[in-house]
């Protein structure tokens, strides 16, 4: 079989395509990872806030 000028052209193509999405794909994992870190944080400073907050109060009563 013999490839036409057009069939390698599409399949570098397609190749650079492939490449672009797994690269999109990898920056949105580390996203994902991010956000739940940062979640994970602001729950965190809500509980330190609370606790601090309870605290304070505990003090003002004695």
């Amino acid at each position: 079989t013999s490839n036409c000028g057009n069939c390698s052209e599409m399949t570098i193509k397609i190749e650079e395509k492939t490449k672009a999405l797994q690269e999109k794909d990898t920056i949105i994992q580390e996203l994902l990872t991010l956000m739940t870190k940062f979640k994970n944080q602001i729950s965190n400073q809500d509980d330190l806030m609370k606790l601090l907050s309870t605290y304070n109060n505990t003090l003002m009563r004695h």
